[in-house]
């Protein structure tokens, strides 16, 4: 019965979306810190509406919703449509539609547990707790549907007993399953092992692994060209051999791995660590690589680099 919801905030969403990414038009480029903010101020509005009452209980209405969630992702991070998916939150700090709507749910319900006994809000929750217990469709069986549903699963407490100490701690647990979630796809992605094991730079010097965060990065390069190469190279969305030649062909299938050779040494892989740092068939390259190190070494006199 909510079909038509989803439709038409997706299609708001999206309009808004074209909007904000059509300001590279007027300023050049969008840097991701800035987009990130237009896309909670302004996408991220549509994409939740109604999330309190409207359970994502039908894959393919939420999926509207992902569809444009993940477009305007990929468009601010400037990488094409075939890229992989975690990354896209993971790197801009953003929580996954799906999860960020049963998350505000979650706390709709908790303010709701907190009403009186005489509130409407609280009559309906028994309602639907009554329907529940009759197995029987409503808003509380919805919930069930909704958090078995999720990439990786949660259970509910007893809800007819459930204090509002009980649904943060079921929020807590989502989180920790987008989280999880996200993590889990990155470590088992061979194409993403420049991301394995990742520590990201805290206030005060430390390294700590962090899951969702807006990547310094994305922040400290302002080149454009400069920070859509990194962010490229880090995501696999590259041209070199080792991605490129993954993917067949009409006419031609795609490589084992070790087969996706260096179009310049034909010896070792070609990744990004053996053109950047590693081979030596081009003449070019090294006066690049000499170049770059050079200005590195005088900016950062304590830095040692060992490249054989």
């Amino acid at each position: 019965i909510f079909a038509e919801h989803y439709t038409v905030k997706a299609a708001k969403a999206r309009q808004c979306a074209h909007a904000i990414l059509g300001v590279n038009r007027l300023v050049g480029s969008l840097p991701p810190k800035e987009g990130r903010v237009l896309y909670m101020a302004r996408v991220d509005p549509h994409l939740i509406s109604g999330c309190e009452v409207v359970l994502d209980v039908m894959s393919k209405h939420v999926g509207l919703l992902e569809t444009v969630q993940l477009q305007f992702l990929r468009r601010l991070l400037r990488i094409n449509g075939r890229s992989l998916i975690a990354p896209l939150f993971t790197e801009l700090n953003i929580v996954p539609v799906r999860y960020r709507r049963i998350m505000l749910a979650l706390g709709y319900l908790q303010y709701v547990i907190n009403q009186p006994a005489d509130h409407y809000v609280q009559i309906a929750l028994k309602d639907s707790l009554l329907l529940f217990k009759d197995d029987r469709p409503g808003w509380v069986t919805d919930l069930h549907v909704v958090l078995r549903n999720l990439p990786i699963p949660v259970t509910p407490p007893a809800l007819e007993n459930a204090s509002s100490s009980d649904i943060k701690m079921l929020i807590d647990k989502v989180n920790r399953s987008a989280k999880t979630w996200l993590q889990s796809q990155i470590n088992s992605s061979p194409r993403l092992y420049l991301l394995h094991g990742r520590l990201e730079p805290m206030d005060g010097g430390e390294f700590r692994p962090v899951v969702l965060w807006l990547r310094h990065y994305l922040v400290l390069v302002t080149a454009l060209n400069h920070r859509r190469a990194i962010t490229r190279l880090l995501l696999s969305d590259h041209n070199l051999a080792v991605e490129a030649q993954r993917r067949g062909t009409r006419y031609k299938p795609g490589l084992p791995r070790e087969q996706r050779l260096c179009r310049l040494c034909t010896s070792a892989v070609e990744t990004a660590e053996h053109v950047l740092l590693v081979c030596k068939a081009s003449d070019e390259l090294l006066q690049l690589r000499s170049t770059f190190f050079s200005q590195v070494e005088a900016k950062f006199p304590d830095i040692e680099h060992r490249i054989h």
